[in-house]
């Protein structure tokens, strides 16, 4: 994929143009999502540009664009898309600000800090995105045929009609204005959507499965954290204090940690470590800890690199023993199963 012009992929999808001085301005048009064939088209392309350095990777098959941005701003960047059909889109901002508002309207319909997620519902309409300099912008869309996302959507699910209104009204939306945050095993999903090694129609297959399972745990999410108080009060000092506490942690997951000790090095007290970091991040500090070590755990033990006893160490445990013990409590199999095989 090139980014500085020309048609995309498939003719007709996207094309980029830019003209000097003004931003870059995408035309998206999903009716070759909707009837492409069966095939997988993937592209990878490194950018060394005035205002942004880093590298996209895209994927597209019928129904189906999964796009990754990983970049460095050096400049502020604007962007404007046209999208020429409806789509939906599961976004996964892992490591950027950004506000998503419709072409001259001064509102958001969506708004994401870092660690953060959404479905936006996007009917034919110019979509405005800024960004400030110097961002590191890592970013997950993974836009879909309408057609395919109401397969995946049963009619008896409470959205689905809400979810087919919102496209007949033509008016972007978003399942929460203030995002949701990404949990582990969202962050899994969306590595292994990256790192698939398998090919053609094996590849389609898995990633399906994974938008499948992704847009479940948005959904489930959702409902989970509707009854609960929103970040969007909070001060954006105070968010930046809870990402300074999950980036401690999980950079250092073989350590051991006090609320007393982090709410110290965040410069905040116990009781708003505790109620911040579940406002921002949906789960308790260390309940969100733990999860985040039983996914790396079992990425370390699926990749055949490391005993069972090296990745307890590594993520923190004294004794194998209470690693096992945890590991199958929250997965239902022992830790060695994984090689071993689940019957065995």
């Amino acid at each position: 994929m090139t980014y500085q012009g020309e048609s995309l992929t498939r003719k007709g999808e996207i094309e980029r143009i830019k003209k000097a001085g003004e931003p870059l301005v995408q035309s998206y048009c999903a009716s070759r999502l909707e009837k492409g064939i069966d095939i997988l088209v993937e592209n990878t392309n490194t950018i060394q540009e005035a205002d942004a350095e880093g590298s996209t990777y895209d994927l597209i098959t019928k129904g189906i664009h999964l796009s990754y941005t990983n970049q460095r701003l050096l400049q502020s960047k604007s962007t404007l898309i046209e999208y020429c059909e409806p789509v939906v889109q599961l976004h996964f901002s892992v490591r950027c600000s950004s506000e998503y508002r419709a072409l001259g309207q001064s509102r958001p319909f969506a708004t994401f800090a870092p660690c953060q997620h959404n479905l936006l519902i996007l009917p034919p309409f110019t979509l405005d995105l800024a960004w400030e300099p110097h961002q590191h912008l890592e970013l997950f869309s993974i836009n879909i045929a309408p057609s395919l996302f109401f397969n995946y959507l049963p009619p008896s699910h409470p959205f689905y009609h809400a979810f087919r209104q919102h496209l007949e009204d033509k008016v972007p939306r978003s399942l929460r204005e203030n995002g949701l945050p990404i949990t582990p095993r969202i962050s899994t999903i969306l590595y292994e959507l990256l790192h698939c090694e398998l090919g053609g129609c094996y590849k389609r297959l898995f990633v399906e499965a994974k938008i499948v399972e992704l847009l479940a745990l948005q959904l489930g999410q959702y409902e989970q954290l509707s009854t609960l108080p929103s970040w969007g009060d909070l001060k954006k000092e105070d968010v930046e204090k809870m990402h300074l506490v999950r980036e401690t942690m999980l950079a250092n997951l073989d350590k051991t940690f006090s609320l007393k000790d982090l709410a110290h090095q965040a410069g905040t007290n116990e009781y708003n470590l505790k109620s911040h970091f579940k406002r921002v991040f949906g789960n308790t500090v260390f309940g969100y800890l733990h999860e985040h070590r039983m996914e790396q755990s079992k990425k370390l033990l699926s990749e055949g690199e490391e005993k069972v006893s090296e990745v307890a160490r590594l993520m923190g445990y004294k004794h194998a023993t209470h690693f096992t013990v945890a590991f199958k409590k929250h997965f239902g199999f022992l830790p060695h199963k994984i090689r071993a095989g689940l019957g065995d």
